[in-house]
């Protein structure tokens, strides 16, 4: 059934709104997943380690310290398979190294085959884990060695509770903005149908708002926690050029405009073609 002039004109603008707050929640959803710099550069936030002292959070159970075996063989903390920087998303993390200039290159990145769970500790165990695997001198060094991280820092989001929230409400909000996209072919002949549209943008944009409060809220927890401690350790973490979190606080501006419009189009748009209601009227 075609609709009026008017009511396409109606329903245009949220619906393009529609798709751009699903457009900016699917990019922020697959940040942090591969190299490519634009997807690289999306990352709740990211963590330096160019000038981490490795001596202060591997500890010797021998009686040499590790700090012998350093000097010894020459090792630099890449040796121990930490890079420069780490940038973190919502599926995993990108490892990157940096120049003389501080420009970043992303080298690699690590994808969790199910949720990925927040949490340093886990981060820089498995990144050892795997240098320990590949050099024999870091192997015997990590026998009589143990990883000490401050507190303040593993104790934070220690039952995963902060990144769950993200990652669920993300997923739920992509979920929601998805069905209301596919509900827009339905609600551009429908009143009845941009109520339910206006509906589900309402219950997406709810969504979206609590995830992108608790991605702030997480992702400046963390670069705290990490700042506070530079002089000990000398790691430094920062949000970076924010990317993620403007993409999905941009995906909530984006669909409460939506939902503005859809609820407009709930009273205003003849579903009905201008044509046949100019025939009605001359019969």
């Amino acid at each position: 059934m075609a609709v009026s002039t008017f009511r396409i004109c109606v329903v245009t603008l949220p619906f393009i709104l529609t798709l751009t707050a699903l457009t900016l929640v699917v990019l922020a959803y697959c940040g942090s997943q591969s190299t490519l710099s634009g997807i690289a550069n999306i990352y709740l936030f990211r963590f330096d380690l160019s000038n981490l002292d490795i001596t202060k959070i591997l500890v010797s159970t021998s009686s040499t310290p590790i700090s012998s075996y350093v000097s010894t063989y020459g090792l630099s903390n890449l040796n121990f398979g930490l890079y420069d920087v780490y940038s973190v998303g919502l599926w995993g993390y990108c490892r990157g190294t940096k120049d003389a200039n501080d420009n970043i290159d992303i080298v690699s990145c690590y994808k969790s085959s199910t949720y990925f769970e927040l949490s340093i500790e886990d981060i820089i165990t498995r990144e050892i884990t795997n240098s320990q695997i590949a050099n024999s001198n870091i192997r015997s060094i990590l026998t009589n060695a143990q990883l000490t991280l401050p507190s303040a820092v593993t104790s934070y989001n220690s039952n995963g509770v902060l990144s769950r929230l993200v990652f669920v409400t993300m997923t739920i909000g992509l979920a929601f903005y998805a069905t209301q996209f596919f509900l827009n072919f339905s609600a551009v002949k429908s009143h009845v149908a941009s109520f339910f549209s206006t509906f589900v943008a309402f219950v997406a944009n709810t969504v979206i708002l609590i995830a992108a409060g608790s991605a702030v809220g997480v992702a400046v927890a963390f670069r705290n926690k990490f700042n506070d401690s530079e002089e000990v350790y000398g790691w430094t973490s920062t949000l970076g050029s924010g990317a993620f979190h403007g993409l999905v606080w941009g995906a909530f501006a984006a669909g409460c405009l939506s939902s503005m419009g859809w609820f407009f189009a709930i009273c205003f748009g003849s579903t009905k073609v201008d044509d046949d209601k100019e025939s009605i009227s001359s019969a």
